[in-house]
């Protein structure tokens, strides 16, 4: 299901916090000196961002947090452990029926693991700075490609 940051449990508010934490070796590899205090703000100060939150027997799975742009969805957060097929078909269950143009999302062009992640799933690149590339791709497109996956 997808709700509100708010809407969290303080055990899955932890789970997050804890899952967005691993990306500051990322960021600080690009100069951007984020710690965990200021992660942990970033994200209660919207709490009202889209969240997606999969977990299986308490193991967790993965997460996607986003936010409304206008017509299109902006990914703030992606980070799938295990099951990646099972986080997406459930991406796709919860998807197929949100209204919206495009995804769009930024990468840091050290986070490897997710350039490549977005370019499998048939996001396109749109422009690139020093640091980071910016991807988008269509609403069906997307799901097209999700239901490949799954």
């Amino acid at each position: 299901m997808i709700r509100a940051i708010s809407d969290l449990s303080e055990e899955e508010l932890n789970l997050l916090f804890d899952v967005e934490y691993e990306i500051l070796p990322v960021l600080h590899s690009v100069g951007i000196m984020l710690d965990e205090e200021k992660i942990r703000l970033e994200i209660l100060k919207n709490p009202q961002q889209s969240i997606v939150l999969l977990q299986d027997n308490n193991f967790f799975i993965g997460l996607l947090r986003f936010d409304y742009q206008g017509e299109d969805l902006f990914v703030t957060s992606l980070n799938i452990r295990r099951k990646t097929r099972t986080f997406l078909k459930h991406i796709y269950k919860l998807f197929k029926d949100l209204k919206f143009r495009k995804i769009k999302s930024t990468v840091q062009l050290t986070n490897k693991p997710s350039f490549s992640f977005h370019q499998k799933l048939g996001f396109k690149e749109v422009s690139r700075s020093e640091q980071a590339a910016r991807f988008e791709i269509d609403r069906e497109d997307f799901l097209k490609r999700l239901l490949y996956f799954t």
